[in-house]
């Protein structure tokens, strides 16, 4: 979003988040727009506030992970797109997602898979 608005530097950056956030969420970050730009990353600095505050933690993902609904509609290659989205990042596509992936995979597919 940035390199098409010529969106360059850290505080300009800022500025853009800031004037976009609404007022309720503003509030979650006072301390930071009292303090400006001063430091040398104030992006990154909010940017990191705000996805500690609002993003999901990994229990939330995991849960999101196991309760995910089956294939549907949609094609093996995005259900897997959706699962490793749920991932935590400190944690590695492994063993355990395959074995969540399978699962909702309908049994025909599953067996030609796993075969």
């Amino acid at each position: 979003m940035f390199d098409t608005c010529n969106i360059q530097t850290e505080c300009a950056c800022y500025q853009h988040v800031v004037a976009k956030l609404p007022c309720e969420t503003l509030i979650s970050v006072c301390d930071l727009l009292r303090a400006g730009t001063g430091g040398d990353n104030p992006y990154t600095t909010l940017k990191n506030r705000l996805c500690s505050t609002f993003g999901r933690i990994k229990w939330e993902l995991c849960n999101s992970l196991y309760e995910h609904p089956p294939l549907g509609s949609d094609k093996p290659s995005m259900l897997m797109a959706k699962l490793q989205s749920l991932l935590p990042a400190s944690e590695a596509a492994g063993t355990l997602l395959q074995s969540f992936f399978l699962r909702r995979l309908p049994e025909a597919m599953r067996q030609q898979v796993e075969a």
